[in-house]
Formats: C-alpha cells, sequence, structure tokens
C-alpha cells in the first residue's frame, strides 16, 4: 500500500493506518516480535510517504526511539530501519520542530 497508492490515497488513510501501527508497538510483549518489527517499519514507510504526519506529531519519532531501547533482536533492526525510512522526513523541518529534535 506504501508504495503502490497515490499521494492523495496515502494522505486519507495514512493518519488511520500509523495509529494502528502504533497500538501494536505499544502492547509490550503481547504481539509476536516479528509483528511489531512489521509495525516499525510500516511506520517508517508511511512517515516517508506522508511527511508532514511524523514532523507535526513527534511522539511517533519517540516512540521508534524508545523501541531501541526496549526491542531485541530482528525487532530492533526494525525500528533503526524504520527511524532510516523517517530521517529524509525531518530533513526540512521549521526551526521550532528542529529545536525540539535537539
Amino acid at each position: 500500500m506504501c508504495n503502490h497508492n497515490s499521494e492523495e490515497q496515502m494522505k486519507s488513510v495514512a493518519k488511520v493506518l500509523i495509529q494502528g501501527m502504533m497500538r501494536i508497538t505499544m502492547e509490550g510483549e503481547e504481539p509476536d516480535p516479528r509483528l511489531r518489527g512489521l509495525a516499525y517499519v510500516a511506520i517508517g514507510k508511511l512517515g516517508n510517504r506522508v511527511p508532514h504526519l511524523v514532523t507535526s506529531d513527534l511522539s511517533y519519532l519517540y516512540t521508534l526511539y524508545e523501541g531501541l531501547t526496549k526491542e531485541q533482536g530482528d525487532a530492533r533492526l526494525a525500528v533503526q530501519e524504520a527511524l532510516s525510512l523517517l530521517a529524509p522526513a525531518f530533513s526540512n523541518v521549521d526551526e521550532a520542530t528542529a529545536n525540539m529534535l535537539v
């Protein structure tokens, strides 16, 4: 979906999708680590396709950084991949957002 839908289609559903993926990552050990890993990567892909979604709400970014400390193995690699996917979204943020990131 992230790779094949138009930007307009993505804008209309991205917020709901990313919130669902966030719920999966916040459920602790409940979901399988592979499922959490897929959710992390989906967050990265969604944020890459619809950058304003993640730059306007930094809680997504904070959750990913939290994931670096709590996840193990492949799930941690998925968090790193998600952060790499989000990096371009933060390359041209406004000064106030940039200051919050430092």
